[in-house]
C-alpha cells in the first residue's frame, strides 16, 4: 500500500505572533532517507497544512538507524508547484557524533545526513563507514571525518547507490583508505558524487585519495 504521507505528520502546536497571524510546530516520521525528506515536491500532499517558516520536527529512516533532524518550509506554492523545505543548519561547532566502522558498513558504520563532524574508531582496518545518499537537494553537504589513532577503515558510499568518491563508483567493491591520525573532508560537489581529501595530524595535505 502507498505510504499516505498525510497520516504521518501531525500538528503538535500553533504559536500565533499578531492579529490572525500564526505559525506551527509540525512532527513528521517516515521510512523515506532525509535526502528524500528534503528534495523539493516532498511535502506537495501535506501542502494544505503548511505555510511557509512553519517547523517540521523530523524522524527520517524511521524503520532504519532513524535521522532526526528540523526543517522549515520555505515556500507553498498552488498546485502543481512543489513545497520546498530548508533543513536547519548549526552556526555553532556542534561537536562530535562517534561512529565505529563495521564489516558491511551498516548499524554504527552510518554516517547520517545530519552529521557534520564524525569521529571514527575502528576494531579493523577492513571495517566499513558509509556515507549518506546524496542527492540535488543535498548538494554542497560537508562532511568531517576524525579517524582515532590505531586502526584504519574504509570509506563508501551506500550499497547499489551507483554514488561515487572522487570519481570511482564506491559503492560496493571499490571504497576509499581511512589512514588513522588524520581529518578528512567530504565534500558533495555532485547530486551522486563526493570528494574526499585528508589532511595529517600536522595540518598538511594528505596524498590524493583513489577507491579502489
Amino acid at each position: 500500500m502507498p505510504l499516505d504521507k498525510k497520516r504521518t505528520m501531525t500538528r503538535v502546536a500553533s504559536v500565533s505572533y499578531d492579529v490572525s497571524k500564526y505559525r506551527c510546530v509540525h512532527f513528521h516520521a517516515t521510512p523515506s532517507a532525509a535526502a528524500v525528506v528534503l528534495a523539493p515536491g516532498y511535502f506537495n500532499d501535506m501542502r494544505g497544512d503548511l505555510q511557509v517558516n512553519d517547523l517540521i520536527m523530523v524522524i527520517a529512516s524511521a524503520d532504519a538507524v532513524g535521522d532526526a533532524f528540523n526543517v522549515k518550509v520555505t515556500a507553498v506554492p498552488a498546485a502543481p508547484g512543489n513545497v520546498t523545505v530548508q533543513a536547519d543548519t548549526d552556526v555553532a561547532g556542534g561537536g562530535t557524533r562517534a561512529v565505529v566502522p563495521t564489516a558491511d558498513g551498516t548499524g554504527t558504520g552510518v554516517i547520517l545526513p545530519t552529521d557534520k563532524f564524525v569521529e571514527a574508531t575502528s576494531g579493523n582496518a577492513d571495517h566499513i563507514l558509509t556515507l549518506p545518499l546524496a542527492s540535488e537537494a543535498t548538494r554542497g553537504k560537508e562532511i568531517w571525518i576524525w579517524v582515532v589513532a590505531g586502526t584504519n577503515c574504509e570509506l563508501r558510499t551506500p550499497a547499489a547507490s551507483n554514488q561515487t568518491i572522487n570519481n570511482v563508483d564506491a559503492d560496493g567493491t571499490a571504497e576509499a583508505l581511512l589512514t588513522h591520525t588524520q581529518l578528512y573532508v567530504c565534500r558533495q560537489h555532485l547530486a551522486t558524487g563526493w570528494l574526499l581529501q585528508a589532511i595529517t595530524a600536522l595540518g598538511a595535505a594528505a596524498a590524493a585519495i583513489v577507491p579502489d
